[in-house]
């Protein structure tokens, strides 16, 4: 797998709450940049492994559907989605460490797809955006748990 971003920030608030607020893939159009709906696909429990979603987002300037799907959940803990974008096949995971009245969030973004080099034009161009991308999303959640 191939990094393509990773950030950690430390939250002000309840785990239990951010948790749920953040692995709603509905919600996530609210907090991450370019991304501009997230919708289900299936009628399964939110977020349960196996949950389907279609993300409407911009990469690199240009409108894509991205079709994601819950791998990985364990509650207050861990959140993991694949994504069906070729050639990237990416993957989101956030980690929550609870850490007295905070959690320490920690969000990363990788390439799935073990035919990309690392040292390509496309994967340093997508790293570079999702990276500052990821910056803007801490910023924005700040915000977010601020007003609540």
């Amino acid at each position: 797998m191939i990094t393509l971003a990773k950030i950690e920030h430390r939250f002000q608030t309840n785990i239990e709450y951010f948790f749920n607020y953040v692995t709603d893939m509905e919600n996530y159009a609210n907090w991450f940049p370019d991304v501009y709906r997230v919708e289900a696909t299936d009628k399964a429990i939110k977020n349960s492994v196996g949950k389907s979603y279609v993300e409407k987002l911009k990469l690199n300037g240009i409108s894509t559907d991205l079709l994601i799907k819950v791998v990985r959940y364990e509650k207050n803990k861990l959140f993991i989605t694949h994504g069906d974008l070729a050639p990237i096949l990416p993957m989101m995971k956030m980690e929550f460490t609870e850490q007295g009245d905070d959690v320490l969030f920690e969000l990363s973004y990788f390439s799935r797809n073990v035919d990309l080099s690392s040292e390509t034009n496309l994967i340093n161009t997508l790293s570079t955006d999702i990276q500052q991308r990821a910056i803007k999303s801490i910023e924005q959640l700040k915000q977010i748990i601020s007003n609540n």
